[in-house]
C-alpha cells in the first residue's frame, strides 16, 4: 500500500510538523467482519509509525486501558492500534470509566505525538459525540477498498460531519514482522472469543537443558530463516504463537 501523493499522507506530514496527534477510526460498509480493517489498520499504523522498533506487539491491544497505558509510556512517534473498538467504545457505554478515558485520550492528547488507529465492524457501534473527535474516518467497503472522510463538526447544527476524500486499497500482510504482530491480535482475539485467560504454556519439557535446546532452536529458526514467521516457527515446534514471542522477547 502506497499513500504517494494522498490526502492522508498530506494531513499526516501536516501532524508531524506541527507535532500533534492523529487518530483514525476504519469501520465496514456492511457491518462486517473478515473485511481486512485490521490488516488496513496494520499498514497504516506501518507508514505512520516514526520509532526505531516500528509497529510491535506492544503497541496493539483490543483493550482501552492497555491502549491508554501504551499511550502515555511509549515513545513520541508511535502508532497504536485498538482493535474492535466497539467492545470498548460502544455508544451503549458511553459513561463507562473506560470509555471516558479514550474519550479523554482523543480529545485532550494531541501533543504528544501518537497515531492512534481504531477498528470496529460499523460507525453506528461508535457514537457521533466520540466519532466527531476523529480525525479520519476510514470506510471500509469490500476487502481491500476503502473511501477515507474527514471528521469535522457542524457548528450551526451540531451534528459531526464527514468530508469525503479519497478511495485508498490495501493487499494482505507479506511482511514476516507485521505478520507477527497480525498474529498477536489474532490470539488475543481467540482468548477473548472463548473466554481464556492468557498465560504462559507449561513447559512439557522438565529437563533444563532440553528447554535451552528448544529454545536455542525457536531462536535460530526465526532469525536465521527470514521466510518463517512466528507462527510457522510455532507450528514446527508444537507450541502457540504468543509462547514463541515469549520466548523470543526472553
Amino acid at each position: 500500500m502506497s499513500m504517494s501523493k494522498s490526502w492522508l499522507k498530506s494531513l499526516y506530514e501536516k501532524r508531524v510538523k506541527q507535532n500533534r496527534d492523529l487518530t483514525v477510526l476504519i469501520t465496514d460498509d456492511s457491518n462486517e467482519r473478515g473485511t481486512g480493517k485490521t490488516t488496513l489498520a496494520l499498514k497504516l499504523a506501518r507508514l505512520f509509525d516514526r520509532t526505531e522498533e516500528g509497529v510491535t506487539t506492544d503497541k496493539v491491544t483490543l483493550q482501552a486501558q492497555n491502549l491508554k497505558q501504551s499511550y502515555s509510556d511509549l515513545p513520541k512517534g508511535s502508532a497504536l492500534i485498538l482493535d474492535e473498538a466497539e467492545a470498548e467504545l460502544s455508544k451503549y457505554r458511553a459513561s463507562s470509566n473506560i470509555n471516558k478515558a479514550i474519550r479523554d485520550l482523543i480529545s485532550q492528547g494531541r501533543v504528544l505525538e501518537k497515531y492512534t488507529l481504531f477498528t470496529a465492524p460499523a460507525s453506528g457501534a461508535v457514537d457521533n459525540d466520540l466519532k466527531s473527535l476523529f480525525d479520519v474516518w476510514i470506510l471500509v467497503q469490500r476487502r481491500g477498498r476503502a473511501v477515507v472522510h474527514y471528521c469535522d463538526y457542524n457548528p450551526y447544527r451540531g451534528h459531526p460531519l464527514f468530508k469525503q476524500k479519497e478511495p485508498i486499497e490495501w493487499s494482505d500482510i507479506k511482511d514476516n514482522d507485521l505478520r507477527d504482530v497480525y498474529d498477536a491480535l489474532s490470539d488475543e482475539k481467540e482468548d477473548r472469543l472463548y473466554g481464556r485467560d492468557r498465560e504462559d504454556e507449561e513447559d512439557e519439557i522438565p529437563d533444563e537443558v532440553q528447554k535451552e535446546a528448544r529454545n536455542n532452536l525457536i531462536e535460530r529458526l526465526y532469525e536465521n530463516n527470514d521466510s518463517m514467521s512466528q507462527k510457522q516457527v510455532a507450528d514446527a515446534v508444537g507450541l502457540s504463537r504468543s509462547r514463541v514471542a515469549d520466548i523470543l522477547s526472553e
